[in-house]
């Protein structure tokens, strides 16, 4: 027998029924705690023909367990298989769960707590003195850009070291584990950047806005070539009222955010 507390750690990050019914609520009845019988099972998912596996955004494999007679999954996971899109929005606490292709934009703010081991591998890239540091803040969102079932962390860096009139810098790391390595580092970035549906070479393009130096603002495209994601500057030009599918991340207002003293800052 597991306690409560143990069970809710097994699910922390969401799951659902085999039938998709929403999972609501805690294991107890009123004030009273309950105890639920849990296990393994062996259980197999198969979607279309195919036997699938899950695994948590480190990569590491998460087995479906039996509550009670009730079977659970990852949401990321079936979601996906099923053809569907997830976000995750921890500073709201939300889950979304869209059709790939229904269209429409899902907006995520930046996460609000203060991740130690990626402001150390931010710090390794950027190269500041501590002082410098302190004036520096950072934004950041989990998303898997290449498909592989491990989210990306792209990092946006506000500071009057690391920001100029068209931008700010952007740094995408991947999470290897648990460790933060960098893949990329952007210029002239404005927030907030668009993670599309669409796909160049497995990763999924990137739009962000260029503007400055008395240029008209315009979105551009940004699509993997194998290797990296080309400058804000040599990003594909996008048609005015091109339609996109896909996450805005970093949807903050971030001069609102210094007028309020809000934002994690490097130390």
């Amino acid at each position: 027998m597991i306690k409560p507390d143990g069970i809710k750690g097994m699910l922390a990050g969401a799951a659902i029924t085999i039938g998709l019914a929403a999972v609501v609520g805690t294991v107890s009845a009123g004030d009273v705690p309950k105890e639920d019988r849990v296990s393994y099972n062996n259980v197999k998912v198969n979607v279309s023909g195919e036997i699938v596996e899950f695994k948590d955004e480190r990569g590491n494999k998460v087995n479906p367990i039996l509550i009670d007679g009730t079977t659970y999954i990852p949401l990321r996971g079936i979601a996906e298989q099923l053809g569907h899109a997830v976000a995750w929005d921890k500073s709201e606490n939300i889950i979304y769960v869209k059709e790939s292709d229904s269209g429409g934009m899902t907006h995520l703010k930046s996460e609000t707590v203060r991740n130690q081991e990626l402001e150390e591998s931010i710090k390794k890239v950027i190269d500041l003195a501590s002082n410098e540091l302190k004036e520096t803040r950072y934004y950041y969102n989990y998303i898997d850009l290449d498909g592989d079932g491990q989210n990306e962390v792209f990092v946006q860096l506000v500071g009057m070291f690391v920001s100029g009139t068209g931008g700010d810098t952007g740094l995408l790391f991947r999470q290897r584990n648990g460790h933060y390595e960098h893949i990329q580092s952007f210029k002239l970035v404005r927030n907030p950047i668009i993670v599309s549906s669409e796909r160049s070479n497995g990763w999924r393009d990137l739009i962000m806005e260029m503007s400055g130096g008395g240029a008209e603002a315009t979105q551009v495209k940004l699509r993997f070539d194998g290797k990296n994601y080309p400058n804000v500057t040599d990003g594909l030009k996008m048609a005015d009222g091109e339609k996109v599918n896909g996450t805005a991340m970093i949807w903050n207002d971030l001069a609102e955010d210094v007028e309020l003293g809000k934002g994690l800052y490097l130390k």
